[in-house]
């Protein structure tokens, strides 16, 4: 069974919530300092420019802006997350939490449900 709670621990930290409606309801809850460094882990474009999420993200929009906000383009995020390397990184948890996401995502496509996600 994939994990789908990364936040246990760090109750009173900000939360980023992936969701998709399904019965049951679909989530990943997870504490941002795990989505950030999950993030940092992406490059800028050819042209320096950041693209998915890694754009809501540097320019704090997206769900920062909205109580739940829609990935616009889901086959764009899970190639966004299929690409980031994990190997440098000292905390097995961020490639458990990037494979999680990666599954949730592909999980929500397949059934053709939109993805949301919630900032607290």
């Amino acid at each position: 069974m994939i994990r789908n709670d990364f936040y246990s621990g760090f109750e009173g930290e900000p939360m980023i919530t992936f969701v998709f409606k399904s019965s049951p309801l679909e989530k990943i809850d997870m504490w941002t300092g795990y989505f950030d460094r999950l993030i940092d882990l992406g490059e800028p474009d050819e042209h320096g420019c950041w693209q998915g999420l890694a754009l809501y993200y540097h320019t704090d929009t997206g769900w920062y802006d909205e109580a739940e906000w829609q990935i616009p383009d889901i086959p764009q995020i899970i190639a966004e997350f299929d690409s980031l390397d994990t190997s440098a990184c000292d905390n097995a948890i961020i490639e458990e939490l990037r494979t999680a996401i990666l599954n949730f995502l592909k999980k929500a496509h397949e059934r053709n449900k939109p993805v949301l996600i919630r900032y607290e």
